[in-house]
């Protein structure tokens, strides 16, 4: 961890300057703001454009996608009468079902070509009751708890965890239910120009420059930027 944080400057700040550490924290707080607002402004007018150059592409990927979709489907109903035809005409000409190598044949604007589907036997359960009386050593007794509703109607869960039945007052072994102990966790925000950033999962910053004129560049990974922006 860095030796320097807000409150730590404050605290020197304020020393050094007859002032309190609250006028301090407000300022040192304030400047870190205002570096984001700048960041934000600087790149902001860049940031609108691309999201509406994303905004008009996806619109325009969605029209296209639709548009050719309604196309393809204007194809077979335009050319219905035609490959019913075709279709029929494979089926019963005798020389596309003779004995010959090759099933695929060209012709001036395509080819005509024939494939057989084989789809091996099966079988299908109707009744399975049924068929579990017929064949109880391939039957399966499935055991399962309405997990829900015995949480709901009968557990209790105290603030560390511990799991009772509400009826017997009984606590139920670890090995069978496992309870997990209350608890909370702060998350920590920052709104800057129109944008809230969380900041719950930033990592410490090793040098903190809050109190001198050198600024550093942090760069976040495109996930870490995700999380942040929410």
């Amino acid at each position: 961890m860095g030796d320097f944080t807000i409150l730590s400057a404050a605290i020197k700040n304020a020393a050094r300057n007859g002032t309190s550490q609250t006028e301090e924290e407000g300022k040192l707080v304030e400047r870190h703001q205002f570096k984001i607002k700048q960041i934000i402004d600087a790149l902001d007018v860049e940031r609108a454009a691309l999201q509406a150059k994303a905004e008009r592409l996806q619109a325009e990927l969605d029209a296209t996608q639709g548009a050719i979709s309604q196309i393809n489907q204007r194809i077979i109903r335009d050319c219905e009468h035609d490959l019913y035809l075709l279709r029929q005409y494979l089926e019963e000409a005798p020389q596309y079902h003779e004995n010959r190598s090759g099933k695929s044949f060209p012709m001036a604007y395509g080819r005509l070509s024939l494939k057989t589907k084989t789809l091996a036997a099966g079988a299908a359960v109707i009744n399975r009751e049924e068929l579990a009386k017929l064949y109880p050593e391939y039957t399966a007794v499935k055991v399962d708890v309405r997990w829900g509703d015995l949480k709901k109607e009968r557990l209790t869960v105290t603030d560390e965890g511990r799991v009772f039945d509400a009826q017997t007052g009984e606590e139920l072994p670890e090995e069978i239910v496992a309870g997990s102990a209350k608890s909370s966790e702060e998350q920590y925000f920052v709104e800057v120009a129109g944008i809230k950033f969380d900041i719950t999962g930033v990592g410490v910053i090793t040098d903190d420059n809050s109190t001198t004129d050198n600024e550093s560049t942090e760069h976040s990974t495109d996930t870490e930027a995700d999380a942040i922006f929410g």
